[in-house]
């Protein structure tokens, strides 16, 4: 279990690049990175606070098998080769990169192995940035967002049952 509270992470490339399976708790850090600030390939991750900002353009997705597959998001979720599950949580912090939150499946992993990847958006501040035009994208998952903040407002399909944004 890795616990990440108050640090600041500055990275030329990802800031935390999650690749096996492990569980994250993060709160009150701040991480900059120039790809993505945080990608998770396998485990589960809960985010509470903190600053997460990528500075790439644009939000771009290549497969691999033996690293990072994202650019351009300051958020990214992409199912490893393993196809093992992920849960992602957060329930607060600010998201910014060209896409704040961006959710791919690179591998063209099959339909029962992307249905191990739940996410869930409770809160939080999400701002697409440098050009960008989505503050989030997911490629798989529907009905994950019941709260946050959103300066372009997502695809009303992430929404939860019974959540309308404001």
């Amino acid at each position: 279990m890795f616990n990440i509270d108050g640090a600041v992470i500055t990275a030329n490339s990802t800031g935390i690049y999650a690749a096996g399976y492990a569980k994250w708790n993060i709160k009150d850090t701040t991480i900059n990175g120039v790809d993505t600030a945080i990608e998770i390939r396998a485990g589960e991750m809960s985010i509470e606070s903190g600053t997460f900002t990528a500075s790439a353009v644009p939000t771009e997705v290549t497969p691999n098998g033996n690293g990072t597959t994202s650019s351009g998001s300051a958020m990214a979720v992409a199912q490893h080769t393993t196809k093992l599950p992920i849960a992602v949580s957060i329930s607060g912090g600010t998201f910014e990169g060209y896409s704040a939150f961006y959710e791919s499946n690179p591998q063209n992993n099959d339909e029962e192995s992307i249905a191990k990847v739940n996410l869930e958006i409770t809160g939080g501040v999400f701002n697409a940035v440098n050009g960008g035009s989505v503050a989030v994208f997911n490629q798989d998952c529907k009905g994950f967002i019941s709260g946050g903040s959103f300066n372009v407002a997502p695809d009303a399909s992430y929404y939860a049952e019974g959540y309308s944004a404001q």
